[in-house]
């Protein structure tokens, strides 16, 4: 196969998935989110929770009621934003837009790794 087909085959491929709706519905999600003010708040919200817990480890041994304590924090701040309708929406179209990556890569690691070359 020439070198030019098989790019050619991968624009295509590249093409197609490009234009699938789950991908286009992400794209949307993704300006809705950052555009929505309870959504920026819990990102806010998870990002101080992620920076107090870096600090609390660096300062604190992990077994310690500081640590435990900023980590149940942090655990809830993700918790908040994941649980978010517009988060959830979002997390759900992205599994679904890279369900053909997922695909093509384990068929191309199959075919590759086969002795029926």
């Amino acid at each position: 196969m020439q070198q030019d087909d098989l790019e050619n085959k991968i624009e295509a491929i590249a093409h197609e998935i490009k234009n699938m709706d789950e991908r286009k519905k992400l794209v949307e999600l993704s300006t809705k989110m950052e555009n929505d003010p309870e959504v920026i708040k819990l990102s806010l919200i998870f990002q101080n929770a992620q920076e107090n817990y870096n600090f609390v480890l660096k300062h604190f041994k992990e077994d310690s009621e500081e640590v435990k304590k900023a980590q149940k924090s942090l655990y809830e701040a993700k918790k908040n934003l994941d649980e978010h309708p517009l988060v959830r929406e979002y997390n759900a179209f992205y599994v679904a837009s890279n369900e053909p990556l997922r695909y093509l890569e384990l068929n191309l690691i199959y075919k590759l790794n086969s002795k029926k070359l």
